[in-house]
């Protein structure tokens, strides 16, 4: 199973390979590259993040024939209840043109994160700022935001896990 994800972040790769693992066993080969997401920098919205997760399965499956499936994952926010949760989407796209998706839990977003994110700050910086994080390790947000309860690889892998699944049944549909 040759699959290209959409990302050359190293928690988005980790999360994807043991995803893959969990599907594929050890017969899989793994490539990362980046790929547009043609949504804003934070998606502000479950829409413009499954947009941009989309985006970039079908920009990479552009950039890299060839493979069987393309991975495209992308974060955002959205708004539930007056509060803000971080959110993720994954898209697996077969070469086939079947695509699978899997949608990240999401946690709340504390307002002072948001009115940095609303001024034009990325997540993690906010993040690294508030929280006085500044080691690649201390910069995932959601164990920093959760104290713990879920790491940025976990927030990424069961989507990206679920995705996988939903492609290979939405693929044995047909």
């Amino acid at each position: 199973m040759k699959i290209a994800l959409a990302s050359t972040n190293p928690t988005k790769l980790a999360a994807a390979r043991a995803a893959a693992f969990e599907c594929f066993g050890e017969e899989f080969e793994l490539v990362a590259q980046k790929s547009e997401s043609g949504v804003s920098n934070q998606p502000m919205s479950d829409d413009e993040t499954c947009t941009g997760a989309e985006n970039r399965a079908y920009n990479l499956r552009d950039i890299l024939p060839g493979h069987d499936l393309y991975l495209g994952l992308e974060g955002g926010v959205e708004r539930l209840r007056g509060r803000w949760l971080d959110s993720g989407v994954v898209v697996a796209l077969g070469r086939n043109g079947i695509f699978g998706i899997g949608r990240a839990v999401g946690h709340t977003v504390p307002n002072q994160v948001m009115d940095m994110i609303f001024d034009g700050t990325e997540m993690s910086d906010a993040v690294s700022r508030i929280y006085g994080t500044n080691t690649v390790e201390d910069r995932d947000c959601s164990i920093v935001i959760t104290a713990g309860a879920i790491s940025a690889l976990e927030f990424y892998r069961l989507p990206t896990l679920l995705a996988i699944r939903d492609w290979e049944f939405n693929s044995r549909q047909v």
